[in-house]
């Protein structure tokens, strides 16, 4: 029969059957012989110096199972702590630079474990901002209230006390006769002071000056004007001698709005007998703090030529009748002027060449004083090889300690501190700062070393982008001081220090 053309439709069913039945058609894998396995290098395909042989080759396996891992080679005499024979090399640590004491490692070595004794109160009391009533009331404690000792005044009279999480900025005074200990004693707290509540609304008392009469030192100043609202006195701190020993003196000059005027004065008692000289300093009191306060230049404790019972009295002209007798010096070039005795404390002011300058007392060593306009009452610290000594002794002055300018824009510190012989390390947790504020973090200590007690202020200041993290100094605090060791610490920034009290280690 004549081949007929196929219709289309054919056409297309013929198609699809001849794809079906190709696609069903199982297909046979060409076998392929094994082959040796292929090999990789474990050093990463890097080109390595020396021999070819000293590449390391290791067989691929040719089934999924995972690789072997190969046994570690064990050093002889270690069996309980296996070591792999390829462990890399140890890299030696890096050598630090020597640094001058003290000394300034990062991160503590280990954690403080100070544990505050606990506290019952035993009846309604006022809670002070220092330890004594001359100060201001902080705020009240209630019967049977809990609360945390973290230090004494010397003669264990009054008790730094705070609540169980509060920081110690928040910690107040109270007398050691109104609490109960729940465990430990008064015998495990350190003599501990605080810094007070700092006032800008008002300058220190001015024309500061003292006198003695034997055994009584007559302190006076001007007042210093405040509103009818703020008024709240006059605050003279005295470490004078008494029976033999030097003893701190709160002394509280209380003065109505009305009787804020002309010349003001307080007696002190201070004796003959003590190893070290007196000294003292007096604050402005209103209702919201303390201003800066001023050093007064104590007398010596010599007997006076004058009648027993015979004060002197200041004149109506608003001055003393006694001269101040305060060395004068002259500077010799342009001196930046200091809110310390150090060239690491802030900025206060800049003072020309030639200027005439008073000089109201000095650093331990001499190598600073604190100096202010003839009559003034605002003192900043030179180095004394700046300046040019005109009248007095320097070595007469009074060792001063300075009045640093409060700030509230950050919060200070919280600072621990643990002892390990003669090195106490303070550790601490890096306060975040603006860039353009940022000046570190400053302590003030007052620490024995060779026998001697002295003032030991130290600037800390990593880069900024160290800052984070914890943060720690150690300083040298050796035995052998009749007075306890104290320090604060600072957050440093432009405008002034924000501060908390360390609890410092005792031996």
């Amino acid at each position: 029969m004549p081949n007929q053309p196929r219709s289309p439709k054919a056409l297309a069913i013929a198609l699809a059957l001849a794809f079906i039945i190709t696609a069903c058609t199982p297909v046979v894998p060409t076998v392929t012989p094994p082959t040796t396995p292929s090999k990789i290098d474990v050093t990463g395909g890097a080109t390595r110096a020396g021999p070819p042989e000293a590449t390391q080759l290791v067989e691929m396996p040719t089934t999924d199972t995972p690789l072997p891992t190969a046994s570690p080679t064990l050093t002889p005499g270690m069996e309980a702590s296996p070591i792999l024979a390829t462990s890399p090399t140890p890299q030696a640590s890096p050598t630090p630079l020597p640094s001058p004491s003290p000394t300034y490692p990062r991160f503590p070595t280990s954690t403080p474990t100070f544990d505050p004794p606990h506290l019952t109160i035993l009846a309604d009391s006022k809670c002070y901002f220092g330890p004594g009533t001359a100060y201001l009331l902080k705020y009240g404690l209630f019967k049977y209230n809990w609360m945390r000792a973290v230090g004494r005044t010397p003669d264990g009279t009054w008790l730094n006390v705070k609540a169980l999480n509060d920081p110690l900025w928040n910690a107040c005074w109270i007398q050691t006769e109104k609490v109960r200990f729940d465990n430990a004693s008064l015998k495990d707290l350190p003599v501990v002071w605080m810094t007070y509540p700092y006032s800008v609304l008002y300058g220190p008392p001015g024309a500061v000056s003292a006198t003695r009469n034997v055994n009584v030192v007559t302190v006076f100043w001007q007042p210093v004007y405040m509103t009818e609202d703020d008024v709240r006195g006059y605050l003279i701190e005295a470490w004078v001698c008494q029976a033999g020993k030097q003893v701190f003196l709160p002394i509280g000059r209380v003065t109505s709005f009305a009787g804020n005027n002309g010349m003001l004065s307080v007696d002190v008692t201070d004796e003959p007998g003590c190893d070290v000289p007196s000294n003292a300093r007096i604050y402005a009191v209103e209702k919201h703090g303390y201003t800066a306060y001023m050093n007064i230049t104590w007398p010596a404790a010599e007997p006076s030529q004058a009648p027993a019972g015979t004060q002197p009295t200041p004149s109506t002209s608003g001055t003393l009748a006694p001269a101040s007798g305060l060395p004068q010096v002259t500077l010799l070039k342009y001196t930046d002027c200091l809110y310390g005795p150090a060239a690491f404390f802030l900025y206060k002011t800049s003072l020309p060449a030639a200027a005439l300058m008073e000089v109201v007392g000095r650093s331990p060593d001499a190598s600073w004083l604190a100096v202010e306009e003839v009559n003034g009452w605002d003192p900043c610290w030179i180095p004394a090889a700046q300046a040019s000594l005109d009248t007095g002794s320097i070595q007469a002055l009074p060792v001063l300690y300075p009045s640093l300018p409060r700030s509230f824009w950050y919060r200070p510190p919280n600072p621990v501190a643990r002892r390990q012989g003669n090195e106490v390390t303070i550790s601490w947790k890096a306060v975040g700062m603006a860039v353009y504020d940022y000046r570190g973090y400053l302590i003030e200590a007052w620490v024995c070393q060779g026998g001697q007690h002295v003032y030991l202020p130290v600037n800390f200041a990593p880069p900024y982008a160290e800052n984070t993290g914890p943060l720690s100094v150690t300083i040298q605090d050796e035995p052998g001081c009749p007075q306890a060791s104290t320090a604060h610490i600072y957050t440093a920034e432009k405008r002034g220090y924000s501060g908390e009290m360390i609890f410092w280690p005792p031996y």
